[in-house]
């Protein structure tokens, strides 16, 4: 409490001293009387302890809501007291929160002795920690499975009580006289009765605080196993110097301190309350973040899942957070029988000419199992005039007038009817039964339609090997534009009433008609490409006649071969054959042969009966290479049947080379040997020739002898 004094400095007068000094008493009665309110002092000359408070210091996977509380006014000896309020922790994840939990009090018992005799938490498997994580550690802390309230006799479940070895007892059976039920004075090993469950300290250890009580801190850690809010509790166990036996009396020196503790678990976020679906309806169950691992009772590990039951259902959690820190829970899904059905939406290209393929697509309808679904088309009169099998594709109107495109979907189980040809769709009620029904109108304006006209076989280019599409419209006087697609989508020709291609696959044509502002819409298969052949004849002599056979080259496969067609015919031994023999030709006759392939295309080659190649060849035996005519060079002459002289060599008498060459044309002195070797004259004499000539069937013939050199 706090009281303020206004200063005022008026003129003093005897009787105003006096006013102050009773003023000043006043006030000195009034700081007496609030001092123990304002300050809590525990009462002297009694076993008592005041100003008890809890506070979490540190805190990890949570945060702090209200981190300290306090204990009102004094308890006294015996007595046990409880935290004013809770401390909240909100976790911020599925994992162990750690936290440090700081104990600090007042103790009011002269020079007596005290010490906190123990720690407990609630009945709860949240709980976790191990000796020496108490601050500051220390091995006569020992943790038992249960630790009972000497003052209440209540059962505060797991924690840690203070229990030094006593003297010749064995590490595990520590020294004490009492269990919490049976009193007596009579000192025993822990090991030696049953009943002896916790521990006393009958030692002289313990902590003078009569004027300075320690601050002591605990390490804990707790497991959130449940959502939403858990109330827990810790319990601290304050007693005397256990020497002068005052703990063991109902109003001996001895306390419990209890504070509530409150965990708001964010580690399964399933609402707290049943969700509610109409039948055929699908919810998603999210577990939340910050969970290490997810295991739904459905077998699947993802956070979120989508269900669809078709009857209540519940659906368990596990989570799992650091620490192998395990949270389950469970939501359910109440199926109402209500009515879900939904037809979907329409996306139409608006099309208004008659015949034409109106495309539709429906999307967003109800496809559950529980619901069937259907489309249809009705004529003006409403009557159905045709059920649609898909949910997409085309629909083409018989005549122009005004059609509409109904969605229907109906629950399977409810009572409603089954549209078919030539129902009305005013009998199918929606307000009695579970469905929906959806339409859009079509409306053909025009009597005079479009048509695309084209022949979806092609004709072949038998000169570029493309098959070619040529397409008009029916209606001649509209203005149209033709756009080609491949399969994909993608523009092959844009605004050309014909397309050529050389590859197979699916085309797609449309035509836009300007004057009625319709499209049409047809697809074709190209399923071949013509096959073009190409084909040769070889040169032939009249050595070839009767001796071997003449075939046609060719690049296409025999299977791709209509008809082969021998010109004339009686010149030839097979007249439908690649190969064949010649029958007595005549020289210079025309021999040709046709080939059909079986796309229509055809090829054509000829020959002309020519002599044998090598018979007009002449060397001359005898030349002057300073002659101003005649012979003053050494070649071969031949008829045009002879294309090269592939190889030439000259050799004096002695064997020795003079002259060489290769790939030089016949007829032609200047390329072959002048009589000289590097510029010089060679001497008079005879000389041996050696040629190797090239037909222009392809055959080589050499040629040998020798020649007179002269001058």
């Amino acid at each position: 409490m706090q009281i303020k004094i206004k200063s005022i400095t008026p003129k003093k007068t005897p009787s105003s001293y006096r006013i102050d000094c009773m003023v000043i008493f006043v006030l000195l009665l009034l700081v007496i009387m609030v001092r123990p309110l304002a300050f809590g002092q525990c009462p002297e000359g009694s076993c008592s302890v005041c100003e008890v408070s809890a506070n979490i210091s540190f805190i990890q996977g949570g945060t702090m809501i209200n981190s300290q509380t306090i204990i009102d006014g004094n308890i006294p000896a015996g007595g046990m007291g409880t935290g004013i309020s809770p401390l909240i922790v909100e976790a911020t994840g599925s994992g162990v929160i750690t936290m440090s939990v700081d104990l600090t009090f007042t103790w009011n018992q002269g020079t007596s002795v005290n010490w906190i005799h123990g720690i407990s938490f609630s009945e709860s498997d949240g709980w976790t920690a191990s000796e020496g994580t108490i601050n500051p550690p220390n091995p006569g802390w020992i943790f038992l499975n249960e630790i009972r309230g000497l003052c209440s006799g209540l059962n505060f479940g797991t924690g840690y009580y203070w229990d030094p070895a006593g003297f010749n007892c064995t590490e595990e059976g520590n020294f004490s006289n009492y269990d919490g039920s049976n009193c007596g004075m009579e000192e025993y090993c822990e090991d030696n009765v049953d009943y002896l469950v916790d521990g006393d300290p009958s030692d002289n250890w313990g902590i003078d605080c009569t004027n300075d009580c320690p601050r002591f801190g605990f390490d804990l850690q707790f497991c959130p196993d449940t959502t939403g809010t858990i109330n827990e509790q810790i319990a601290f166990f304050l007693t005397e110097d256990g020497e002068t036996g005052a703990w063991n009396f109902p109003d001996g020196c001895r306390f419990e301190l209890v504070f509530p503790i409150v965990f708001r678990s964010a580690g399964i976020q399933l609402p707290e309350t049943d969700q509610e679906i109409c039948i055929g309806e699908c919810v998603t169950l999210d577990a939340g973040v910050g969970s290490e691992s997810y295991l739904w009772s459905t077998g699947e590990t993802t956070q979120a899942i989508e269900v669809c039951p078709t009857e209540t259902s519940t659906y368990g959690i596990t989570v799992t957070g650091n620490s192998d820190c395990i949270i389950e829970g469970e939501t359910s899904v109440v199926v109402e029988a209500c009515c879900a059905a939904n037809a979907g939406q329409f996306d139409i290209e608006a099309l208004e000419c008659l015949g034409t393929m109106v495309e539709y697509q429906l999307s967003g309808f109800s496809d559950a199992q529980v619901y069937q679904q259907f489309i249809f088309i009705t004529n003006e009169n409403g009557d159905i005039i045709e059920l649609l099998d898909n949910t997409e594709g085309f629909y083409s109107a018989p005549n122009f007038g005004n059609y509409n495109i109904y969605s229907y979907n109906i629950l399977t189980s409810s009572n409603s009817i089954i549209p078919n040809i030539g129902m009305n769709v005013s009998i199918l009620d929606c307000d009695t039964n579970c469905c929906q029904l959806n339409m859009e109108e079509l409306i053909i304006l025009n009597d005079q339609a479009p048509q695309i006209l084209f022949d979806s076989e092609g004709t072949i280019d038998c000169e570029t090997g493309e098959i070619c599409f040529t397409a008009a419209n029916a209606l001649s006087s509209s203005s149209s534009e033709f756009t080609w697609f491949d399969s994909e989508g993608n523009i092959l020709a844009n605004n050309s009433s014909s397309y050529c291609t050389n590859t197979t696959g699916e085309i797609t044509l449309e035509l836009r008609d300007n004057s009625l502002e319709c499209v049409l819409i047809e697809t074709f298969q190209v399923d071949s490409i013509p096959v073009i052949p190409m084909i040769s004849l070889p040169t032939i002599t009249l050595e070839n006649i009767g001796n071997e056979e003449i075939s046609v080259s060719i690049d296409i496969p025999q299977s791709q071969i209509s008809e082969i067609i021998w010109t004339p015919s009686e010149l030839v031994s097979c007249n439908d054959c690649l190969t064949t023999s010649l029958l007595n030709p005549e020289l210079g006759q025309e021999i040709s042969v046709e080939v059909i392939a079986i796309s229509g295309c055809s090829a054509r080659a000829s020959a002309i009966v020519r002599q044998e190649a090598f018979d007009e060849v002449y060397v001359p035996n005898i030349f002057n290479p300073e002659s101003a005519i005649g012979n003053n060079g050494l070649t071969l002459f031949a008829s045009e049947q002879v294309v090269f002289i592939e190889e030439m060599f000259v050799y004096d008498r002695w064997g020795s080379l003079v002259f060489s060459t290769q790939n030089i044309l016949p007829n032609d002195p200047s390329q072959g040997w002048n009589g000289r070797i590097s510029g010089e004259l060679v001497a008079n004499g005879v000389y041996v020739y050696y040629f190797k000539a090239l037909s222009v069937n392809g055959t080589s013939k050499i040629f040998t002898g020798d020649i007179s050199l002269i001058r």
